[in-house]
Formats: structure tokens, C-alpha cells, sequence
């Protein structure tokens, strides 16, 4: 459960470091959550207008749940992003590496070996300039593995 929680509560935090197991549930659960978002304005949207598109112009419930849906999508696209940022610098600082080594993904090999590594390839076991292993829960304060609303 804290590999599920941690990656939530430091969404705008690019210091530290994050396991695998971190780096993976959060991808997961970014996708499940968009994906969810997307079909529930979706499915509201289908439900105000009979499954007929045309008639939402004419509907101004189902037009403002469009927008509303639009909006929330837009708004969630970039919060994952940097997430999604965040965590793969996190990794990398997990294996050593400074995060400035993100940007290889922007290169076509050279982004899926990053991938590679990030997924398959454990960090360091021991403390590294970054800060410390975190698949040791000792060397890790109890505050930093609280509830996300704490």
C-alpha cells in the first residue's frame, strides 16, 4: 500500500528516490484514473443526450457536462505529466543517475532502453547522494510513509 500512496503524495516532489514497484503502481494508476475520468463524462454525456450526439446541442445539461468534462480531462493531462516527470526522475535517482537524463527519452532507442531500465533494473541498495534506499523503511522517517490526506 505505501508503494501505491508514496507516488501521490510527492507528485510535484523531483527529489529523492522511488522503487520500481513506486514507478510502476503510479503509471498504473494514472492510466486507470484518466481512463476513468474520460468514461465517466463519457458515459454521463451518453446518458443526457439518449446516445445521440446531435441532441446535445439542443440539451444545456449535457453541453455543460461536456465542458465540465473537457475541462477536467485537460486539467488532469498536465497534472499527470509531471507526475509522470517527477517519478522518472525519482527512478533515476534510484539507480544514481541525475535527473537531467530524462530527457533521453525523447530519443527514439534511446527512450525505450530508459524504459527498459526503469522498469526491469533495481537501484542502489545502499544510500547515494539522492537520499536513502527506499526499500529500506528504517532509514526512512515514519511521517514520510503516512496517509496521503495527513
Amino acid at each position: 500500500m505505501k508503494s501505491l500512496v508514496r507516488p501521490w503524495r510527492q507528485l510535484f516532489d523531483f527529489k529523492g528516490r522511488a522503487t520500481r514497484t513506486e514507478y510502476g503502481l503510479y503509471h498504473i494508476t494514472a492510466i486507470v484514473l484518466f481512463i476513468t475520468l474520460e468514461l465517466l463524462f463519457a458515459g454521463i454525456n451518453v446518458g443526457l443526450t439518449g446516445g445521440h450526439p446531435e441532441s446535445a446541442s439542443g440539451n444545456p445539461v449535457a453541453t455543460m457536462v461536456g465542458i465540465v468534462g473537457l475541462v477536467a480531462i485537460l486539467l488532469a493531462m498536465p497534472l499527470l505529466y509531471v507526475g509522470h516527470i517527477a517519478i522518472s526522475v525519482r527512478r533515476l535517482h534510484d539507480h544514481g543517475e541525475p535527473g537531467i537524463k530524462f530527457l533521453l527519452t525523447f530519443i527514439p532507442l534511446a527512450g525505450i532502453i530508459f524504459w527498459l531500465m526503469m522498469v526491469f533494473t533495481p537501484g542502489e541498495d545502499f544510500e547515494n547522494e539522492y537520499g536513502p534506499d527506499p526499500r529500506q523503511p528504517e532509514q526512512i522517517g515514519q511521517g514520510d510513509l503516512g496517509g496521503v490526506f495527513s
